[in-house]
């Protein structure tokens, strides 16, 4: 049996306890840092009706977000520097960030790049946490709605809602991309 199947068996069982899990699990995630975010995502468009779906994904989100920060603060810069340092493709994007940090916040949460690294890295630079968080939930809003959906829509994947909000994800993160890149 794996994650998936575990846990829409207990999502039968109990929905609450289901809920609890996908909160403990948003909140590891820091430290677990090989979830991804996108299976989570899709889990919870399978498992729960699409609204509750996405409150329960967007307070996952948020309990990362603040987890994420928080471990970057407690470590520092110099731990998350030296951490950077292994990730060289990562860093050099991360060189980016004092071009706008607003505006590189809301990129890299919309590119498929490291969720956790960007937490931490925010948090040991002591990033304005207000400023951080609100960016942060509106870079992520664009691929975590879609996905939802996806997951909601899993079981027609040649439907048009299936296939909609994947085509429009897609097109918005290499619509970013490229307009991010032109900028630089």
């Amino acid at each position: 049996m794996n994650f998936i199947e575990w846990v829409i068996e207990l999502a039968q069982i109990s929905s609450w306890v289901t809920v609890l899990i996908f909160m403990g699990i948003y909140m590891l995630k820091p430290l677990a840092m090989f979830i991804p975010l996108t299976a989570l995502y899709i889990a919870a468009g399978v498992i729960f009706p699409t609204s509750i779906a996405l409150v329960i994904t967007f307070c996952g989100i948020l309990l990362a977000l603040i987890s994420g920060y928080y471990s970057g603060k407690f470590l520092g810069e110099r731990k998350v520097d030296d951490y950077l340092a292994n990730h060289t493709k990562v860093g050099n994007f991360l060189n980016n960030r004092d071009k706008g940090f607003l505006l590189f916040c809301f990129v890299y949460r919309v590119l498929p790049l490291p969720f956790d690294l960007f937490n931490m890295m925010c948090g040991a630079f002591k990033v304005p946490f207000c400023k951080y968080l609100v960016v942060s939930l509106l870079g992520l809003s664009t691929t975590f709605v879609p996905y939802v959906l996806i997951g909601a829509n899993i079981t027609t994947p040649q439907s048009s809602q299936f296939l909609l909000p994947f085509g429009i994800s897609l097109a918005f993160t290499l619509g970013i991309f490229i307009l991010y890149k032109k900028k630089i």
